[in-house]
């Protein structure tokens, strides 16, 4: 069992071999990283950012022929253990296995703990451990193949240049493709339901409409001071060219199926980045007040907001990120607020 250092790019085994024959990756989530900013909320970014995460790490595993298989479900307390985690200050998240084989998550000694704060947001704390199970649930699926992939650079290119666009320019538009074809790539095996806010795609009126179907909007005409109003009046919302929002019943969820909704968001927001950057587009993940989603929906109050993307004509060029272990500096850009 080794921890991933980032930074150095580097393995530190912090535990003997894990039981199980299929190589496996396991995030985990540290509620302070998130939580100093966001608080309780912070428990639904540590999902988003996993799935963000797993996009990537499914992608490069998945052309290096690696075979991942995601797993949402597993032994909580088996998998903190092996790992290291105390289930306060840390948890596992996901578990991305390469092949189709029984992961290695078995524990076979104590592992070496990390050195976190030791700060504890207990509500996230409640969430987590009630949605813990104590057994290993199937992969998700992959989804079919798409076999119109448009051309575009290499995904070690798309991934250094993918970042989290931070202006758009609302005069651009993006041509249909860059919508029809990121949300069929971002959605492939995932079920979460998924509406888009069009405000600028070449070919689609503008209006609101319930993925896959853009023939028939649920609702016609510019909605971007609404969108920007329910997004908080960060300005991203209305410059966008378009907006996706997953959302789904709450009445459907239970406490662990709420986990993997978030999840399921996040890994459709870090695909709608690759998409977005491969073709040329940029891309942000995007909060919200969750009380006006409903209406701007047009679904019941138990609707549980996810995450909202928006992806549009980026107003800078991002500088690409290092290759692992050598990082580059970034120049920050403010966003922008209001209309």
């Amino acid at each position: 069992m080794h921890w991933y250092d980032g930074r150095r790019h580097a393995l530190v085994q912090v535990a003997p071999a894990a039981t199980g024959t299929a190589t496996t990756l396991v995030v985990t989530g540290v509620p302070w990283r998130t939580g100093w900013r966001y608080a309780e909320r912070g428990w639904r970014h540590l999902y988003w950012d996993a799935g963000t995460l797993l996009s990537q790490l499914s992608a490069a595993a998945a052309s290096a022929g690696l075979g991942p298989r995601l797993r949402s479900l597993f032994p909580d307390a088996q998998v903190r253990e092996l790992v290291g985690a105390d289930g306060v200050h840390e948890y596992p998240l996901a578990l991305l296995s390469l092949g189709e084989a029984d992961p290695a998550v078995g524990p076979t000694a104590p592992a070496t703990p990390g050195d976190l704060p030791p700060v504890e947001l207990p509500l996230c704390t409640a969430a987590q451990r009630a949605g813990e199970r104590d057994v290993l649930g199937d992969a998700w699926p992959t989804g079919d193949a798409l076999p119109d992939a448009p051309a575009s650079a290499t995904l070690d290119e798309v991934v250094r240049r993918r970042g989290s666009q931070r202006r758009m320019d609302r005069s651009g538009t993006l041509p249909r493709p860059a919508l029809e074809w990121s949300m069929r790539a971002a959605l492939r095996g995932v079920a979460v339901p998924h509406w888009v806010a069009v405000h600028g795609v070449d070919g689609v009126a503008s209006g609101l409409y319930r993925w896959p179907d853009l023939s028939t909007p649920l609702r016609t005409g510019d909605l971007r001071n609404e969108v920007l109003r329910v997004c908080l009046d960060q300005a991203l919302a209305a410059d966008a060219a378009y907006v996706v929002v997953a959302a789904t019943r709450a009445s459907g969820l239970d406490d662990r199926s709420y986990r993997d909704a978030q999840l399921a968001a996040g890994l459709v927001e870090g695909r709608l980045h690759l998409a977005a950057y491969a073709l040329g587009a940029g891309a942000s993940g995007m909060t919200f007040n969750d009380s006006e989603v409903p209406g701007l929906l047009g679904e019941p109050d138990d609707l549980a907001a996810l995450l909202f993307t928006c992806v549009g004509v980026p107003e800078y060029v991002s500088r690409p990120g290092g290759r692992p272990g050598a990082p580059v500096t970034v120049r920050p850009v403010m966003p922008r607020l209001g209309a």
